[in-house]
C-alpha cells in the first residue's frame, strides 16, 4: 500500500512538473525570442524583427521593439548615407576636381 501511495504521488509530482515546464516554456518563449532579435540587431542585422500575433502586453512590446528596430536602421542608413557624402567631398577636394554638393558651393 505505501509503495502504491508512493508510485502515485512520484507520478502526480512528474506530471505536475511536465505540465509546469510547459506553461513556463510558453510564457517565456517571446521573452527568448525578444532576447535572440536584440542580439541579432546588436550584431548589425538591423532588418530583423519579432513576429507580431495577437492582442496582449507582449504584442504591444514586439510593436514597439519593431518600431524601434525600424528606426535604428533608418538612423543607421541615415549616417552611412552622410558619411559617403563627406568621403566623396574629401576625395574631390584632394583630387582638385570640385562638384556643386547639395549644399549650392562649388
Amino acid at each position: 500500500m505505501k509503495n502504491m501511495l508512493f508510485f502515485a504521488g512520484l507520478m502526480v509530482s512528474v506530471l505536475f512538473a511536465f505540465g509546469l515546464h510547459l506553461l513556463l516554456y510558453q510564457l517565456f518563449k517571446p521573452l527568448s525570442q525578444i532576447s535572440l532579435t536584440s542580439r541579432q540587431i546588436a550584431a548589425g542585422a538591423y532588418d530583423t524583427r519579432l513576429p507580431v500575433s495577437g492582442q496582449d502586453e507582449l504584442t504591444e512590446m514586439a510593436e514597439s521593439f519593431n518600431h524601434m528596430a525600424k528606426e535604428i536602421q533608418s538612423q543607421i542608413q541615415q549616417l552611412a548615407t552622410a558619411a559617403q557624402q563627406k568621403q566623396q567631398f574629401i576625395d574631390n577636394f584632394a583630387s582638385g576636381s570640385w562638384t556643386k554638393s547639395n549644399y549650392g558651393r562649388r
